[in-house]
């Protein structure tokens, strides 16, 4: 499979991004070709819970998402403690959406796609942490049992060790796309 031509948006927290979360799908879908551009709520270095240190080159707030094929979101405590309640972060998930864009989240970034109302009424992979599971709970969204979860352009993951099948998802959905 190749992605030649498909341009990846990647989205971690400044802090605490889970590393394999960022690390698996970048390497993986640039190995297939896909131009991967990783973006966090400022530019600069981020900094992963393992400690992986990566240069984010774009902002959310100054993101043009019709440059791009997909949106994804990393997790680990970063995503919970920066990302959930940004409202760039939610607007932008929204409209990749409306964009019939590839839209995918791991570990406690689904909670960004239900709070964004994207999966309302259904289920995500998740992280099973207590406030995760309080928020979708909120939400009137299900956790799912799968480890990784395909609905038809969202995809989910529960964590870390579901980040290369999160990323075979994720590089044949975009494969797919016209």
């Amino acid at each position: 499979m190749r992605l030649a031509g498909r341009r990846v948006l990647l989205v971690a927290a400044p802090v605490g991004f889970r590393d394999e979360e960022l690390l698996v799908p970048r390497q993986a879908l640039e190995r297939l070709g896909a131009q991967v551009t990783v973006a966090s709520t400022r530019t600069g270095q981020i900094v992963g819970l393992l400690g992986a240190r990566l240069l984010a080159t774009a902002s959310l707030d100054r993101v043009r998402l019709e440059a791009f094929d997909a949106l994804l979101v990393a997790g680990g405590d970063g995503a919970a403690t920066y990302l959930w309640g940004h409202e760039g972060l939610l607007a932008l998930v929204r409209r990749a959406h409306a964009a019939g864009q590839v839209v995918a989240a791991i570990c406690l970034a689904p909670v960004v796609l239900a709070r964004a109302g994207l999966v309302t009424g259904g289920e995500v992979a998740v992280y099973r942490s207590p406030e995760a599971l309080a928020e979708l709970e909120r939400l009137e969204v299900r956790p799912s049992a799968s480890a990784v979860l395909v609905s038809g352009r969202i995809i989910t993951a529960n964590g870390p060790e579901a980040a290369a099948a999160w990323t075979e998802a994720i590089a044949a959905a975009l494969a797919a796309k016209p």
